[in-house]
């Protein structure tokens, strides 16, 4: 009954009894002596659908008489399970196949390579996008100049041109605040300005309502991670940069490589409350 309600197969006319089953499950971690105590909630629960007699004390019920009401209602859906029992399995295996194959099977053999070994023996997972960004080692070693202007200050200003490559994490050097990027065209090491490096490097996470620490989402920097880099190169390096007319932060986060070669990207870092 639980996987039924977990995945969802439930169907409408009978979605009082899964309400029913997880209130039953609710019970049985409020028992006091021979009683399940009861919240405004559970309350409101029973006297809604049970007879409100069943209520003893203002906020307790007996377990032998909820015990016996709860299975008795309960016999219409086991009825339907049973009458449906290949149907339903039919589609739970499903939904669990497709579940554990979105988990472990997403992507090419080029993730698949990435994830389990750490390198590429095929074609690099984002090559099929690399048209539409910079290739690292034909840019010139010194950054070029974009555009020139005069301050109000009469100082030449000169504007940097900024240029964006795209590859997967495959080292990170936290004391040099460094990280090492595969690109579609080979490796480059990226020079991370601190503040910079400590803000896409931190692992998100919160103690949650149960006392644990849950992570919500892990450093940017993870060896596999998939980023978008937008900087300048300067010498064997590439220095994350951005300007005021920038459309993109200088590191972006690839959720996605679409079928057409397009990527979707996440641009900031997950906040929680």
């Amino acid at each position: 009954m639980q996987m039924l309600i977990t995945q969802e197969l439930i169907p409408d006319e009978m979605a009082f009894y899964a309400k029913l089953f997880l209130f039953n499950k609710f019970l049985k971690n409020q028992k006091s002596g021979d009683y399940y105590d009861l919240n405004e909630s559970a309350i409101n629960f029973i006297s809604n659908n049970f007879d409100a007699d069943l209520i003893d004390n203002g906020t307790q019920i007996k377990q032998k008489a909820w015990d016996n009401v709860y299975k008795k209602k309960m016999e219409t859906m086991r009825d339907y399970i049973k009458d449906n029992k290949e149907e339903l399995l039919k589609k739970l295996n499903e939904k669990l196949y497709h579940e554990v194959a979105d988990k472990y099977a997403g992507g090419s053999v080029s993730k698949w390579e990435m994830e389990s070994v750490s390198f590429y023996s095929h074609e690099h997972e984002l090559a099929v996008a690399a048209h539409d960004y910079d290739d690292f080692f034909k840019l010139p070693e010194e950054p070029i100049v974009d555009y020139s202007f005069t301050n109000k200050e009469g100082q030449l200003i000169n504007v940097l041109k900024l240029h964006k490559i795209i590859g997967t994490v495959i080292d990170k050097n936290k004391i040099k605040n460094t990280v090492t990027l595969l690109t579609p065209s080979g490796v480059v090491n990226v020079k991370v300005y601190k503040n910079q490096y400590a803000l896409y490097d931190k692992q998100i996470s919160q103690v949650g309502a149960d006392g644990r620490k849950h992570v919500y989402e892990k450093s940017w920097f993870s060896r596999g991670s998939l980023l978008m880099i937008q900087g300048i190169k300067r010498g064997q390096d590439f220095i994350p940069k951005k300007r005021k007319d920038s459309y993109f932060p200088v590191i972006s986060k690839i959720t996605k490589i679409n079928d057409d070669g397009t990527l979707e990207f996440q641009k900031e870092r997950m906040e929680v409350d």
